[in-house]
């Protein structure tokens, strides 16, 4: 009856514990892609989880004190510690504590993709933000957005996925806090689908000194809300 028990006990603990990995992953995915419901349905399933290994635990333990339980409890303690680094973590994740951005000076140092040429990454010039968004690669890079023939603004991206993440964003109208607020300040629903967009891509060194030179030759644009002051680098030929 012993052996029953213990089997018992072993299979629910895995049970739960998958569940609390899969809602672990569910909430993760929703917080990572902005969608709180999502986020909410994870966390929610995964409080469930663990509440539900700790009964299991509770209601068996009187009878594994009678013999040597000490692997179980040492079993138990870390699990439970293992639930208070989750919930610190999802906890650090939800401020954003965790992500930490390189600076500059790190980029310009990272010498990954120095061994090709400007043309054997991906450009395009004028393509319609509709179409950008499905053509664009996930590759760090440069962009230059325009509206109605006019070039409203210069930018990189050296993060996240690249030229191809940065230009979803604007098409989803998720550029900013302010337009996440729906003060659409630049890139609006009404004009999204008049706007063109030309991308470099490029190593992740060269694109300060690409954003640079894309400032000095289209200018800052009423989009523009900040431009790079100098750099003294002149490596990375200009295809757009």
């Amino acid at each position: 009856m012993g052996i029953f028990k213990v089997l018992g006990k072993v299979v629910g603990t895995v049970v739960t514990g998958a569940a609390g990995i899969a809602a672990e992953v569910v909430e993760n995915v929703g917080a990572a892609s902005g969608c709180e419901p999502l986020a909410n349905i994870g966390h929610s399933a995964k409080s469930a989880s663990f509440n539900t290994t700790r009964k299991i635990w509770g209601k068996e333990a009187k009878e594994y004190d009678h013999a040597d339980g000490s692997t179980l409890r040492a079993s138990m303690e870390r699990a439970e510690q293992r639930r208070d680094e989750l919930i610190k973590k999802q906890g650090a994740k939800a401020k954003g504590t965790d992500r930490v951005r390189r600076s500059d000076s790190e980029l310009e140092q990272d010498r990954s993709g120095t061994n090709l040429k400007p043309r054997d990454f991906q450009y395009a010039t004028k393509v319609p933000l509709s179409q950008a968004v499905s053509q664009a690669e996930s590759t760090t890079g440069v962009y230059v957005l325009y509206l109605n023939g006019q070039v409203m603004k210069c930018g990189r991206a050296a993060y996240g996925q690249g030229i191809h993440w940065r230009l979803q964003q604007y098409y989803s109208l998720n550029y900013d806090d302010r337009a996440r607020k729906h003060d659409y300040w630049s890139i609006s629903p009404k004009n999204r689908d008049s706007v063109m967009v030309s991308w470099q891509c490029c190593p992740v060194s060269k694109c300060k000194e690409l954003e640079y030179k894309l400032f000095r030759k289209y200018g800052k644009g009423p989009w523009g809300l900040r431009a790079p002051v100098s750099c003294s680098d002149d490596s990375w030929e200009v295809l757009i």
